[in-house]
């Protein structure tokens, strides 16, 4: 598959770091469709796992390869169906655009000339790239203004955006920086799990327990400080 397999990879692994560095409270890192992302914050024992989504969707380059440097900002897919319709506005800035069988047959029922103007100025906007479903043959417009300007064209025999989307859905967990964890009461979810396990068997001896290690207050003199307080 070539440059599409580089490119569909890179386009998860981008994924995976923007959804970590939401989760750590970072700021989404930007980067593009070349293959030069550093892959460390990707578990390579997952790697096959993208190769076996990858040769479901077949994703094939048909056009604007001297494109692949173009950022992917937002990791959700979108349809321009609105876009092809004239409402520009609605094309979210560097997404990737999946085109499927109602928006290749609108763009097929418009005037020749209303559609060429139509798929310029959709394809002149700031998008990832397009890709086209169910194994449609892309437009002669769309090739040409792709090839033109420099914007990837991918197809696939995938039937809808969903199926595509599906290979971006990402489900693992990323552990806290090892510092950070040490630092921590609850250390891991293992431990998390092991406390709410305890807490769930014998609700009162465990709370009995917390009650008693250091720097915790009993019911009693909690209620006694809070009169105190109140008084004072």
């Amino acid at each position: 598959m070539g440059y599409a397999v580089r490119v569909m990879r890179g386009l998860i692994i981008d994924h995976a770091r923007n959804h970590h560095a939401q989760k750590r409270g970072g700021l989404i890192e930007i980067t593009s469709f070349g293959t030069e992302a550093s892959d460390k914050s990707v578990d390579h024992r997952e790697l096959s796992q993208i190769s076996e989504a990858l040769d479901e969707l077949a994703l094939k380059i048909v056009t604007g390869d001297d494109g692949l440097d173009r950022t992917i900002l937002r990791p959700r897919v979108q349809k321009p169906g609105l876009a092809f319709a004239g409402y520009y506005e609605y094309i979210k800035p560097w997404r990737v655009q999946i085109i499927g069988e109602s928006e290749t047959k609108y763009l097929e029922s418009l005037p020749a000339r209303l559609r060429e103007k139509r798929v310029r100025d959709v394809a002149a906007l700031d998008v990832s790239c397009f890709i086209v479903t169910k194994g449609i043959t892309p437009l002669e417009e769309l090739t040409h203004e792709c090839e033109k300007r420099s914007v990837p064209l991918f197809s696939t025999p995938a039937m809808s955006s969903t199926s595509i989307e599906s290979v971006l859905t990402e489900t693992r967990n990323f552990a806290p920086p090892a510092e950070f964890a040490a630092k921590a009461h609850v250390k891991s979810f293992a431990d998390y799990e092991a406390l709410y396990a305890r807490a769930a068997a014998d609700p009162d001896g465990f709370w009995a327990e917390v009650a008693r290690e250091p720097g915790t207050t009993t019911a009693s003199s909690g209620i006694t400080r809070g009169r105190e307080s109140v008084a004072a």
